[in-house]
């Protein structure tokens, strides 16, 4: 499906955030070159469901402060421009499924595997690289990763209760999740490499390059959190994923990741 076509069926979507929400407004002041973190801390406070959100995760054990945080200001401080607008998107966006019931599928559980996935994605990229730009582009991409699934589910919940992969979601949709993510992610003018990185999550790379790619560490947190949780991915069966994983990058790094 082109661009176009993604953008023809995203144009269907009749639960959106609101484009005047504090994303919108977040987005602006990040992209203001006189604008502020302490602004963007005060637009935070303005919302009590996004101060909880950026509070609960910049206090989380992954982040690792020794202090807790209280302060919006503070919090964005420490979190950084980009990783607070994907906490501020993901929470506006999981507010569009107020009432609607998808039969089969939990908006509380996608909401819970998402985090573990950032959790897990930064934690990955720690590992390869102290960047702390890069560390956040991780976080980001495994916050909003299954965010096609959501605006799917929310938006034709009667034929997205049908799908149980990507392949049916095509077959409906014309396109998966992914791709819908990815082109909703590019509209919302998320970075390119997240926007990238979210169109490409539910599949390895091909590259030689001993290290991981965003998309693929991406790829290797979403399929920890399936590993632990014991649900299935919407892609490769969970055994097919572990098998590309292990022809790749061998058992030793398997075992690191936690795959017994």
């Amino acid at each position: 499906m082109t661009g176009d076509q993604l953008d023809e069926l995203i144009a269907k979507l009749r639960r959106l955030p609101s484009e005047s929400g504090v994303y919108h407004k977040i987005l602006g002041e990040l992209r203001d070159p006189n604008g502020t973190l302490e602004q963007v801390g005060l637009l935070v406070g303005s919302d009590p469901a996004i101060t909880v959100e950026v509070i609960k995760t910049v206090n989380s054990a992954a982040f690792g402060y020794s202090r807790t945080i209280c302060d919006p200001i503070d919090a964005v401080m420490l979190l950084g421009g980009d990783q607070v607008l994907a906490i501020v998107l993901m929470v506006e966006v999981f507010g569009i499924q107020e009432g609607v019931k998808c039969l089969g599928f939990s908006f509380s559980r996608l909401l819970s595997h998402c985090r573990t996935v950032a959790w897990n994605s930064r934690g990955l990229m720690r590992q390869q690289s102290k960047d702390r730009r890069l560390i956040g582009a991780a976080f980001t991409g495994g916050l909003l990763h299954d965010v096609g699934k959501l605006l799917l589910a929310a938006n034709f919940p009667d034929d997205y209760g049908k799908c149980t992969d990507e392949g049916k979601e095509e077959h409906v949709f014309g396109a998966s999740h992914a791709a819908i993510g990815a082109r909703f992610l590019h509209r919302w003018q998320m970075p390119p490499a997240v926007v990238d990185t979210v169109g490409n999550h539910s599949r390895l790379s091909q590259s030689d390059d001993p290290e991981l790619s965003l998309s693929d560490i991406v790829y290797v947190a979403n399929a920890q959190a399936h590993y632990k949780q014991k649900t299935a991915p919407s892609g490769l069966s969970l055994s097919e994923q572990v098998l590309q994983l292990q022809e790749r990058f061998g058992k030793e790094c398997l075992a690191t990741w936690g795959f017994k």
